[in-house]
């Protein structure tokens, strides 16, 4: 025997029929199981004695509907429920599916484009990423032809004061992608600098660092007093070309020092040389004018004589007093030296007075 039923007893006469439309976005979904408990919550809460799905069979040339029958209250709050809420919402779930079904199959074929693909990734700084891409991405546009690799740019990462941007580089040859990411990628060098270099690497006003930064094309070549060191920023390759000319340059400080100390070792030599030369002239410039006095002292006389008369007189006077150096030059003794030099004299004291005379008179 079954139990006895306490629910009332239903009256057929208030037992109403209806059929709700299903949009044709839900008739995969109301031909799966998921409608069926869907509609069983329904039933359930609404206190209907029917609540189920009509022509989901296979090849139905009709669009599948859904039954309600119960009272005339219970049938209306079940359409509501299913109208207003299931279906809204499982509309909203259908085309989530979709769209999850067709973003997943794109990431797929992403995937396997990207594992066919070489690919390099880097940071760069935000402030370096306008100079990366060219004015009107004329740079990254003729990288992406030249080299036919796709070149994808991040935003930045983070709030931080130095902010960066991932740069991602995809090719087909791994080739083609490290030749890309050469002429792209920004790096930052620094370089230490010892106290006795800074002068010959800098140069006098900036100009040996910055005549290596214009050759080199770096974006910049700073020197920092606080750390010193030398910061170079550029492309890679311009980066290693800066630092093999700095490195050469840095190896002739020595050279270029040992010249100085044996240029200065060379002008003290002159300069001692040119002191000692100048001490000696100085004596010897002395006794040059005590011999011209004395040798001389025959010319005073004939210079004594003035007028047309006694410039004839001076002349012969000048004459007989080489032969009077002539005599005590000659090797014939000391005596006849002495003898001769002294009769020149003689001599040309008398003349000497002979041509004052004479001058004395032609002047009257």
């Amino acid at each position: 025997l079954r139990r006895t039923n306490t629910e009332q007893l239903m009256d057929t006469s208030t037992l109403t029929r209806k059929l709700l439309r299903v949009d044709p976005e839900l008739h995969t979904w109301i031909r799966s199981q998921d409608s069926s408990g869907c509609l069983n919550h329904v039933q359930t809460k609404c206190n209907l004695l029917v609540a189920n799905c009509t022509n989901v069979e296979l090849g139905s040339e009709k669009d599948p509907e859904v039954l309600l029958i119960g009272g005339e209250r219970e049938v209306a709050l079940g359409a509501k429920l299913l109208e207003q809420i299931h279906f809204k919402y499982q509309i909203e779930m259908q085309r989530f599916h979709e769209q999850r079904e067709q973003l997943l199959e794109r990431l797929n074929s992403q995937r396997q484009w990207y594992s066919a693909q070489h690919q390099e990734v880097f940071e760069v700084d935000q402030h370096l990423v306008g100079r990366l891409i060219g004015k009107k991405g004329e740079n990254i546009n003729d990288i992406r032809e030249r080299h036919g690799v796709e070149v994808y740019i991040a935003d930045p990462k983070g709030n931080s004061h130095k902010p960066v941007s991932t740069v991602t580089i995809a090719g087909t040859t791994a080739e083609s992608v490290k030749a890309a990411r050469d002429e792209l990628e920004f790096i930052t060098v620094t370089i230490p600098v010892e106290g006795d270099q800074v002068g010959w690497i800098l140069g006098k006003g900036y100009q040996t660092i910055t005549d290596i930064a214009r050759k080199t094309e770096l974006h910049h070549a700073r020197y920092d007093d606080k750390s010193k060191s030398l910061e170079l920023c550029g492309l890679r390759h311009q980066v290693e070309d800066a630092k093999l000319l700095i490195s050469v340059h840095r190896e002739y400080l020595p050279v270029y020092q040992d010249m100085d100390e044996e240029k200065h070792a060379i002008q003290m030599s002159f300069d001692q040389l040119e002191g000692v030369a100048s001490s000696k002239g100085k004596g010897k410039k002395g006794k040059g004018d005590e011999g011209g006095r004395g040798r001389d002292g025959t010319g005073d006389a004939a210079k004594g004589s003035k007028g047309k008369d006694g410039k004839g007189a001076k002349g012969e006077d000048r004459e007989e007093g080489k032969g009077g150096k002539e005599g005590k030059g000659s090797k014939g003794g000391k005596d006849k030296g002495k003898d001769s030099g002294k009769d020149g004299g003689k001599d040309s004291g008398k003349e000497g007075k002979g041509g004052k005379d004479g001058g004395k008179d032609g002047g009257k």
